[in-house]
């Protein structure tokens, strides 16, 4: 998703718009709709960003990921079961659906560069005038892989889930993998220094951070060494709570917690004139509020077309409906209004997941 930080919002707009593949004018006013309307369970305006799931295929089994951990001892609820991966052609359908759209995220519960034609569906998002990002692990990606990122103008960013600053905490964090840290540090200063060389008009480099209660202290180390590597952006991810043992909602950060919000204020002035952008988390309020987002503005899709909303815990499921036995009808099925009807209505509950998820305890 992009996302606008302070005064960077006008800039960045300008910079889609006069770039070479730059934003059409059906673009711009599809956002602009979105932006003014109220919410509504029917929408008269296209998805924002489509989430694409390239793969359910992943090179790691992350302890904290509900799709790929070892830990979990039943089936997370929202489970996503396996399909066959996205082919080039049922890509182009979709996209050629909603022409509108601005950004594609390739992301999911998958590593997106295991699929050998993840890039060819970038340039085609391209030749439609849109921009593509790209959230990985790092670990595959190697020089044929980056040259196709920087030969692609619409390439709008990379984040790489990094979680550590040395081999012993990048094995805590991502399936006791210490000898792939050294090789994903190198990609990552690799993606660097060539998108300097080449001098790429938009690409941000970014690197995330899952943080709770148990490693928060390593924020300002995480920082510095973010910095060091020439990384653009900083995000810092609140805990999501999967029932996963040891990752859990007691490790998740939260406002009410003194010492946690007396060291984000310090985090706060840590951050405060840096080359680097950082994202501090968002910390958890004991209030519930509908301030989700999601249903008005994204479409998360598998490569068997089965959709969703959510880009944090629901993800695309057959019971929420089919792009391709849809069509364009399927942003506006009888499950996103359901969803929007939730959002909008005082009266209507949230579902559990929603109740305890960062988007609406802010």
């Amino acid at each position: 998703m992009i996302k606008f930080h302070n005064n960077e919002k006008i800039k960045k707009f300008i910079k889609l718009f006069f770039s070479k593949n730059g934003l059409t004018v059906q673009q711009i006013l599809n956002v602009v709709i979105y932006k003014i309307s109220p919410k509504r369970t029917i929408l008269n305006y296209d998805p924002v960003t489509l989430i694409i799931y390239p793969t359910d295929r992943c090179n790691y089994q992350c302890p904290f990921c509900p799709h790929h951990t070892r830990l979990l001892k039943e089936k997370y609820p929202y489970f996503h079961e396996p399909v066959e991966d996205f082919t080039l052609e049922k890509f182009k359908q979709v996209v050629d659906l909603f022409p509108k759209t601005i950004l594609i995220t390739f992301a999911g519960v998958g590593e997106p560069l295991l699929h050998p034609q993840l890039f060819d569906m970038a340039d085609y998002a391209t030749s439609k005038n849109m921009y593509s990002q790209l959230i990985t692990n790092g670990s595959l990606l190697d020089d044929e892989k980056i040259e196709r990122i920087l030969d692609n103008p619409n390439f709008y960013s990379v984040s790489v889930s990094l979680n550590a600053i040395t081999p012993e905490k990048y094995a805590q964090s991502f399936d006791g993998r210490r000898e792939i840290f050294e090789k994903v540090i190198f990609n990552i200063k690799n993606l660097v220094t060539k998108k300097r060389e080449r001098k790429h008009p938009l690409l941000e480099i970014a690197v995330s951070f899952v943080i709770h209660k148990k490693n928060i202290f390593q924020a300002k180390s995480f920082i510095e060494f973010s910095e060091k590597l020439g990384a653009d952006r900083i995000t810092f991810l609140n805990l999501i709570d999967f029932g996963i043992s040891g990752f859990e909602k007691e490790n998740q950060l939260y406002e009410k917690d003194l010492e946690i919000k007396r060291y984000f204020e310090e985090l706060k002035n840590f951050v405060k004139n840096r080359k680097i952008k950082v994202d501090l988390p968002v910390l958890f309020k004991d209030k519930i509020e509908k301030k989700c987002q999601w249903f008005f503005k994204n479409l998360s899709i598998d490569g068997a077309g089965n959709v969703g909303g959510c880009g944090r815990v629901m993800n695309p499921q057959p019971e929420y409906g089919n792009v391709f036995r849809e069509g364009k009808n399927v942003w506006n099925n009888s499950y996103f209004q359901k969803m929007r009807k939730i959002f909008i209505s005082p009266h209507e509950e949230l579902p559990e997941c929603c109740k305890n998820c960062v988007e609406n305890r802010c």
